[in-house]
């Protein structure tokens, strides 16, 4: 019988470790002989044989051995050693042999040693010697060391000995001494910390031990709390989350799981703790336990959220006065209302303007600067006002320091709580004096320019007017003719009253547009069609389109989108532009005189007039400025034309330009906005 490789290996680690040797191995290695059968001398010599070659073997292995060897007799002589023993003790192999093994043993433990050996070869099978207790061997120089021993018996052909491996554990006592003072000393600066609370935790999350720090924070003690789960520490909102449960497999799984949350003491209160949740495992990475360190950061949770706090109202502060000194410094009137209309907040330059106090303008007190119509009508809208909560703009007078009544445009917006109620209006006023007294002068100018226009085209109004005057004249005698006893013809008669009326009411037409032009009424916005307002503009120049030898061509969109807008603006608009093409022609010769007009949508949502002159052009530096007031290039121009097109086209929110045509005249251009839009 012989050991495998990896036989062998086991083996060698055996001895090194100074464990008992298997009976197996034993076997193999001694080559224990079988008994001999009786009468069988050459078996017996054989046995013998085979007994000395395991004892030769065994020598080999002991010699080799790394551990201290020592083989004694029954009678507890030293009958063989290794190298690693005299080194170990400090006696030579010649210093050993022959003597008691008690010459190994310090004193104090002599007196017990015959009576284990005696014990052993009573029941001779490998084991440990001492087990449970400290065994110490004894050096040539008096010094004891820790050991450890592994008795195995061997049988020789001189009986049974017993074959001691002997470790000197001298560098592991220390280990172990280093690591129970390490862990002593620990155990002592885990259970003084008060600060932290320090425990551990099995796999499943139940308390193992308790340090002083925990029973301060969390108020359990030891006995309490060991063999509990500490979820108790959780809030019922986390329980309920299981965020527990989370927190362990996070730390088992990432090795480290740190929190800041609310925790739970033994009398219900709660506080802000970090914690940090660590994965204890051992060397082959299995998961044994966890250790938990929690500390309270509740006074510095609530100093960094005072502080906060502060930040915020520093900051509310700071953009308050950021948007007092934007108040106080547009140039419009500003002020916040209750829901009931009493003011809680009026700008400086509301103060500055009105000359009242804020104690005076709070409240109630603004109404004083309001003029007393206007406030009436503001008392009787506010209800209607207040029900549909949205914005609105409205004009009013406010009276200034100096008593003058001025006309401003206010603007106030409601600000709505979650529900949809209001709870605060904030308004502007903006002073538009000066704009409503350039407003009612430019209209008269434009008034002034109407009349003037008119007067210009009063011929070709004449030959409108008389055109249609005529031919009633005319349908009147036929009707008489028709209606006599010789030429008596009731449907002829009929049929040329039909004509005279049609022509009666075209003559009223005409009548009514002129003196819609010319009168000073009041702006009023409907829809209107582009195309329409061109046709009848056309109509009423037509005389001095044939007197100046115009010819007018047109390109008008079938589908126009109308616009919304005052007709009689739009009319002077259009009459505006084609005079001023007229006279721009005035001098051409040699070519023909040409005005196109053409309409079309542009964008989707505006609609775009252009018209076109062949005359002597626009110089390119002018351009911009051919619509200000008084600016004109013609010697007998009011420069009041062009500007009162720019104004009516602004007035309704478009845009106009010009630029030089190609190769002759001028081009002018202007967009409105579609009904839609507007």
């Amino acid at each position: 019988m012989s050991l495998t490789d990896r036989e062998k290996e086991q083996l060698k680690a055996m001895i090194d470790a100074g464990e008992p040797m298997p009976a197996r191995y034993r076997a193999v290695l001694f080559a224990e002989p079988h008994e001999a059968e009786p009468n069988s001398p050459g078996k017996t010599g054989e046995a013998t044989d085979a007994l000395r070659e395991s004892e030769r073997r065994l020598q080999l292995v002991v010699g080799a051995a790394p551990n201290a060897m020592v083989m004694i007799s029954r009678t507890g002589e030293i009958v063989m050693v290794n190298a690693q023993a005299e080194r170990v003790f400090g006696y030579s192999r010649a210093e050993l042999m022959g003597q008691p093994l008690e010459m190994l043993v310090p004193e104090r433990f002599r007196g017990h040693h015959p009576g284990l050996r005696a014990t052993f070869f009573v029941d001779p099978r490998p084991r440990p010697m001492g087990a449970g207790r400290d065994l110490y061997g004894l050096k040539k120089d008096g010094s004891e060391f820790p050991v450890e021993i592994g008795l195995n018996p061997i049988e020789t052909d001189e009986g049974t000995m017993v074959l001691s491996a002997i470790v000197d554990i001298t560098e592991r006592k220390a280990a172990e001494l280093a690591l129970r003072e390490s862990e002593q000393r620990y155990s002592v600066l885990v259970d003084g910390v008060t600060d932290y609370a320090i425990f551990m935790l099995d796999p499943n999350g139940i308390v193992t031990n308790w340090n002083r720090g925990a029973e301060r924070i969390k108020g359990y003690r030891a006995e309490e709390i060991v063999g509990q789960h500490f979820s108790c520490f959780y809030t019922e909102e986390d329980r309920a989350a299981n965020v527990p449960q989370h927190a362990l497999e996070i730390a088992a799984r990432d090795g480290r799981h740190e929190a800041e949350s609310l925790r739970v003491r033994k009398d219900g209160s709660r506080f802000w703790a970090n914690v940090v949740i660590d994965a204890i495992k051992d060397d082959d990475g299995q998961l044994i336990g966890f250790a938990k360190i929690t500390r309270d950061i509740t006074e510095r949770v609530e100093a960094e959220r005072a502080r906060e706090e502060a930040r915020i109202a520093q900051s509310q502060s700071q953009q308050m006065e950021a948007i007092r000194l934007v108040i106080d410094t547009i140039p419009a009137l500003v002020w916040s209302a209750l829901p009931d209309g009493s003011v809680d907040f009026v700008s400086r330059r509301w103060l500055e303007f009105t000359g009242l106090s804020t104690e005076q303008a709070l409240g109630w007190g603004y109404t004083a600067a309001i003029h007393p119509d206007d406030w009436e009508r503001w008392l009787a809208q506010r209800p209607g006002r207040a029900s549909a909560g949205v914005a609105f703009e409205e004009e009013i007078r406010f009276r200034r320091a100096d008593g003058e009544y001025r006309q401003f445009l206010t603007r106030l917006t409601p600000l709505h709580d979650d529900s949809g109620n209001i709870v605060k209006w904030y308004g502007t006023a903006t002073d538009i004096e000066d704009r409503k007294r350039a407003e009612a002068l430019q209209a008269e100018l434009a008034r002034v320019a109407r009349l003037m226009t008119m007067g210009e085209v009063t011929a070709s109004i004449a030959h409108e007017i008389i055109q249609p005057l005529s031919a009633t004249v005319t349908n009147g005698n036929t009707c008489l003719h028709w209606l006599e006893d010789k030429t008596m013809d009731l449907a002829k008669a009929r049929s040329a009253v039909t004509r005279a009326v049609r022509d009666a009411e075209r003559a009223t037409d005409i009548i009514r547009r002129i003196r819609a032009l010319m009168t000073n009424s009041e702006t009023e916005k409907v829809e209107v069609d582009m195309n329409g307002i061109v046709t009848e503009v056309l109509a009423l120049t037509h005389n001095e389109l044939l007197k100046g030898q115009v010819s007018v061509n047109t390109a008008l969109a079938a589908t126009l989108p109308p616009v919304f807008g005052d007709r009689v603006q739009l009319q002077q608009l259009i009459l505006n532009l084609i005079m001023n093409g007229i006279e721009a022609m005035a001098s051409v010769a040699g070519r023909p005189k040409e005005l196109t007009i053409e309409t079309r949508a542009e964008a989707a949502d505006h609609v775009l007039v252009l018209v076109r002159d062949s005359g002597v052009g626009l110089n390119p530096e002018q351009a911009d400025q051919i619509f200000d007031a008084f600016f004109t290039t013609k010697p007998e121009g009011t420069g009041m034309g062009l500007a009162i097109c720019r104004s009516i086209v602004e007035a309704h929110d478009g845009r106009i330009w010009a630029s030089a045509g190609s190769p002759h005249g001028a081009v002018f251009q202007f967009t409105l906005p579609t009904d839609a839009v507007s």
